[in-house]
Parts: structure tokens; sequence; C-alpha cells
């Protein structure tokens, strides 16, 4: 009997927090999770989807980040109350973004490159240092990731990296090109004119014949 009073807070704070996401998630839109057709997706970008399942998994790793940070575990209102909700969607669209434009420019990396990023992952090392297939297993099911799922994540990133790269870039104009731009736009030009009249001629301009006209 002592502890229902608890108990029976636990649950009034659980549905009050709940009714803090819904509603966060329908004033920026998130209202196709509620619908049978659309259940697992929050948003769409092209073709591509961001899932409810990639939404809420990204959330809880920035609560857990920022909690770090702050130094004390953060709620789900804290994280509505920062606009951590509002920052995890727009990286999520972001990222649906760039992915699309990787597959349609057909931009991927190989195999040798996510094994690369994965032996040199610090998480998912031993003791020795060196990588730990049942360490890595491990905190990918804590996450709530498949090896499958999670290396599909990499690739798509250093994908988007690539792109990335590229944009920030940017594209060099060939040096004659960009000499030819510069000459153009540093060009000056000048002419000079006279004006000559009839008093200018050294005798009158003699009238046309007919056979002049007609040509």
């Amino acid at each position: 009997m002592t502890h229902r009073p608890k108990k029976t807070f636990s649950k009034i704070l659980f549905y009050i927090v709940l009714s803090l996401s819904v509603l966060a998630m329908i004033g920026f839109g998130i209202t196709g999770i509620f619908s049978p057709s659309t259940s697992a997706t929050v948003a769409t970008v092209g073709d591509e989807e961001v899932t409810a399942e990639e939404y809420f998994r990204t959330l809880q790793q920035e609560i857990r980040n920022a909690s770090q940070q702050v130094g004390q575990t953060l709620t789900i209102s804290d994280a509505l109350q920062y606009g951590l909700d509002r920052q995890v969607l727009q990286q999520l669209i972001t990222e649906a973004a760039m992915r699309g434009e990787t597959k349609r420019l057909g931009i991927s990396v190989s195999d040798a490159t996510v094994q690369a990023e994965l032996l040199s992952t610090p998480a998912f090392q031993g003791i020795g240092g060196a990588f730990d297939p049942d360490v890595y297993r491990d905190i990918l099911k804590r996450s709530g990731l498949t090896p499958a799922e999670y290396e599909s994540l990499i690739r798509a990133d250093k994908a988007q990296e690539i792109l990335r790269t590229a944009v920030t870039a940017g594209a060099r104009l060939p040096d004659d090109a960009l000499n030819a731009v510069f000459d153009y736009m540093g060009e000056t030009r000048s002419f000079t004119y006279a004006r000559l009249g009839a008093e200018n001629l050294s005798s009158p301009t003699p009238a046309p014949s007919e056979a002049e006209l007609k040509a």
C-alpha cells in the first residue's frame, strides 16, 4: 500500500511526457506517423524517407549526448524544451536530401572503406585496442541496430562526405578560362571619331546617275 502513490505518480508523469511528445510532433508537422498508411514515416525528401524508428533512435542518442554535456540525465520534456526534437528532424531531413543526391549521382564507397571505418572506431575496440566483434555487436544491440543496418549507415555517410567535400571545395575553372574572364572584366576600350561635312570635301559630291540609283 505504501508504494501505490509512487506508482500512480510515475504513470501520470509518463502520460504527461507522452502527451507533450505527441503535441510537439504535431506542432512541426509529424502527423503522418499516426496514419496507418504512413505510420513508419515522419518526413519525405524526394524518394527518401525519414522513418519514425530512425527519428526516435537519433533523438534518444542526442538526448544522451546532451545529458553528458550538462552532467545530468535529460528527459523527453527537457529535449522538447531545448528544441532537440526539431534539431534532430532537421538533421535527418538534410541527411535524407544528401542521401538521395548521392544515389542520383551514383556515389558510393567500397567495402574496404566501410571495414576501415569499423576497425578504427574506438568504441568497438576491446581491451587490447583492436576491433572486438563481441563489443561491436553488443553496442549495436543496445542501440537497436543490426550490423547490416549500421554498415549501411556508414556507407551512406561516407558517400555523403564525398558529396559534401565536392560542394564545399567547388569546381575550379581552368587557368585559360579564368584568365579570359578576368581579361574581359579588366579590359578598357576607347575610340576616336571625327565629324565630316560638305565643307571638308575638296570637290562637291556628284549627283548619282540613273544606273547607279538602280544598282
